[in-house]
Order: structure tokens, then sequence, then C-alpha cells
């Protein structure tokens, strides 16, 4: 299947805290491993879930799209998808971490340890496809709007969700959005126009 431009909805997850983890824990890396089998399974049927495709797993990081199926003009559908599963999977992480840390915690003695995870998404024409080299094909997306998400997702901190203003178009009418204004010298990089994003609030 050639490249070919499309509207997408791009989603980036990283887990915030899990540098640290993996720190306290490099004397037991078979537990850093299963927590991750366990985190990347979650993701993997979330992401399925909402009709998206999931790209990579990026060391603690992934990277999915949402409307490589959809007909034109269902932007909103899977702008509305993909938010659904960021929100799913941060409920699901939250479950999830609550059991691995008290693990962690028995076994490294270190009242510090925690993670939390974030996520930025936006919405937009992106080239998707397979990507050939010699020795490997990839299937993915690529695109100035593909980074506007990677760099949302840079910007959160916490257990956030923060969205682009095209995606917050697209959404605005199915969930609480709170505004966030970019202060100076804290632009988004290679974004400096954009002056304020958007937190999903549950």
């Amino acid at each position: 299947m050639r490249v070919h431009n499309k509207i997408l909805t791009i989603v980036f997850w990283d887990l915030s805290g899990f540098s640290a983890v993996c720190e306290s824990l490099k004397a037991h890396p078979v537990l850093v491993v299963e927590f991750l089998k366990e985190y990347y399974t979650h993701a993997t049927n979330i992401i399925h879930k909402y009709n998206g495709v999931l790209d990579k797993f990026i060391g603690d990081g992934i990277m999915a799209f949402f409307g490589f199926h959809s007909r034109d003009g269902d932007e909103n559908k899977h702008a509305v998808d993909a938010v659904n599963a960021a929100i799913e999977l941060k409920d699901c992480i939250e479950k999830t971490k609550k059991e691995w840390v008290d693990i962690w915690k028995r076994i490294v003695s270190d009242d510090t340890i925690s993670i939390d995870i974030k996520c930025g998404i936006n919405t937009g024409y992106a080239l998707v496809g397979y990507l050939p080299t010699k020795k490997r094909h990839e299937f993915t997306a690529i695109g100035t709007h593909v980074n506007l998400a990677s760099r949302l997702e840079g910007k959160a901190i916490g257990n956030q969700i923060l969205v682009s203003s095209h995606t917050k178009n697209k959404i605005q009418d199915q969930f609480n959005l709170r505004t966030i204004l970019v202060k100076p010298n804290e632009e988004i990089k290679a974004f400096e126009e954009i002056r304020e994003y958007y937190e999903i609030v549950s």
C-alpha cells in the first residue's frame, strides 16, 4: 500500500516517573518487564477497541492513530474514539499501577516510587502507510500533526490528557475541557504560534 495523506487523530502516551522506577528496580528487571507487558497489553486492547491502529512502542511510550479505517468526513468520530481510548487507558493504568507500586515498594523499600500516564492528542493530515527500507518495512504516520501530538504529550504532567485546538473543535460537545494558556518562554517547540491547548477534565 502506498503512503497517502489522510486526516487522523494521533495519540502519544508516556509514563512519567518510569525512569526513576527502573533505577530503583535495576536489581529486579523482571518486575519492570512484567509491568510493561501488562501495560502494553492493556494499551493494545483499548486502542483496538476504539478502532485505532497501534503504531509503535517507544520504550515506555506508545504511539497510536485513529481514523485510518474511517471514511472522509468521520473526523469527529475518530477524535472522540481517541479521547475515549486515552481516558480508558488512564483509568486502567491507575488501577494497575497501584498493585505494582505496592509490590515495588515492598521489594526496594522506597516510598517515593510513583508513576503516571500522560497523553497528547492532535487531529490533522498525516502521511500514513508503509515506509520501506532494505531491511525493514514500517507502517506508520508522519508529519507536522504527528509532531504536535508528541509535543503535547511532552507538555503533559501527572495524569493529564492534552489535546490541540484541532482535536478540541471535534470533541468539545462530548467532553469537559480546561483551557491552558501557553506561558511566555514555555512555547511548544516548533509550534511557537500556538497560544493555548486543552486538558480533558474527567
